[in-house]
C-alpha cells in the first residue's frame, strides 16, 4: 500500500480502518483487496473496485448501539475517484465510467424490468455498463461478512438474468428506442 499510496494518498486512509459494523469482517483496505480481486479483470471494473470505499473514511460515524456507518460513501467516493483520475489524466470517458460504477455501487437494484432499465438510465443506456456495475456489486457482496454475502450475490445474479431478457425480447430502454413515433401514429389517422 505504501508504494500505491505514493500514487493515490486517498487510499492511506482505509489501512486498519476498522468499519464497527457486523457487514464486515475486514478493515476497509482488506475488503477494497477483495473487492479488486473478485471483479472481473478489466481496467474498468478493476479502477472501479479500487475507489469504491474510498470515501468511507470521510463519513463514519458510530450509532447509540456502537455500529459503524458511512452514509452517503457512494457519492464523496464518486468526487474522490473524479479527482483522482483528473489527476492521473485518465480519458474522460473511462474516468466517466468508474466515477458512474463508484457513485451507484451502493444502490439497491431490484431484479424487475422496470428497476433494472430505470438504473440503465442512470448508465446512460449502455448494457455493458450495467454488467459492470453488477459484476462490482457482486464483488463487493463477496468481501463483506460471510452471513451477509448470499443475499446479495443471488441479487446481483438476478439483475443480470433481468437485463439478459431485456435484451434478448430487445425491450425499449426509452422512447427513442421505439419501433414507431408519434409522427408514425398520426400517418397512421391517429389522433
Amino acid at each position: 500500500i505504501d508504494v500505491l499510496g505514493a500514487i493515490i494518498p486517498e487510499l492511506l486512509p482505509l489501512r486498519g480502518f476498522d468499519q464497527h459494523t457486523p457487514y464486515h469482517c475486514y478493515d476497509i483496505l482488506e475488503h477494497t483487496a477483495y473487492v479488486v480481486q473478485y471483479v472481473n479483470p478489466t481496467p474498468l471494473l478493476r479502477w472501479a473496485a479500487l475507489l469504491h470505499d474510498i470515501g468511507k473514511p470521510a463519513m463514519f460515524f458510530v450509532d447509540g448501539q456502537g455500529i459503524g456507518h458511512f452514509k452517503g460513501h457512494a457519492r464523496v467516493s464518486g468526487d474522490i475517484a473524479r479527482d483522482i483520475m483528473q489527476r492521473l489524466k485518465m480519458r474522460p470517458r473511462f474516468a466517466r465510467h468508474v466515477e458512474m460504477l463508484v457513485r451507484q455501487h451502493d444502490d439497491r437494484v431490484e431484479p424487475s424490468e422496470r428497476a433494472v432499465k430505470r438504473r440503465l438510465a442512470k448508465l446512460e443506456y449502455d448494457p455493458d455498463l450495467m454488467r459492470a456495475l453488477c459484476n462490482l456489486k457482486r464483488a463487493d457482496a463477496l468481501a463483506h461478512s460471510p452471513d451477509y454475502r448470499t443475499p446479495r450475490v443471488e441479487r446481483s445474479a438476478a439483475v443480470l438474468s433481468c437485463l439478459d431478457k431485456i435484451l434478448e425480447e430487445e425491450q425499449a430502454f426509452k422512447i427513442s428506442d421505439l419501433a414507431i413515433n408519434g409522427s408514425d401514429v398520426i400517418a397512421a389517422g391517429i389522433q
